[in-house]
């Protein structure tokens, strides 16, 4: 599963522009699924508040939150080094493909699928429905952890699931 403010993309290749896990994966004859997290990237979003704010059928404070990255934000998230331009020595990502990866982070919407996600950071429970919809096709897969997964939830904007 992609990892915080990407997307399924950063399986497709490597920011240096190396073959990635997908390609990898797909190579060796395995099955593999690209697939969004709820509220993300290609899984879309339920853009609806967005436009009752803007028609002023809902006041602004209604909105939802985007989560916006920030170059500074990924080295400290993805442990780069201690600041931004300032990699930890022996780091094994290549620091040259930093600007290319930072092309991969993308505004986060899951607050218009999931509002109540903040809070459920400190609880064992949640109504993330990628928990869900990812729980499932592992069911359909045969429940097999062995077998790679490079996958995200998969829910349509305005369904039950999303």
């Amino acid at each position: 599963m992609h990892g915080g403010l990407l997307s399924s993309k950063q399986w497709e290749t490597t920011p240096d522009g190396r073959m990635g896990w997908f390609e990898y994966f797909t190579r060796q004859g395995f099955p593999t699924y690209l697939a969004e997290q709820t509220g993300r990237a290609r899984s879309g979003f339920n853009g609806t508040i967005f436009n009752q704010v803007k028609n002023k059928s809902l006041p602004p404070e209604a909105q939802p939150k985007v989560f916006l990255g920030t170059s500074n934000m990924a080295w400290k998230v993805f442990r780069f080094g201690p600041e931004l331009g300032k990699p930890w020595p022996n780091v094994q990502f290549p620091i040259e493909a930093t600007d290319e990866f930072a092309k991969q982070v993308i505004p986060d919407m899951i607050e218009t699928q999931v509002p109540s996600l903040l809070g459920e950071l400190i609880q064992p429970e949640t109504k993330n429905p990628t928990v869900a919809n990812v729980a499932d096709l592992a069911a359909d897969l045969g429940g097999n952890p062995r077998r790679p997964l490079a996958v995200g939830g998969i829910s349509e904007p305005g369904s039950p699931e999303g």
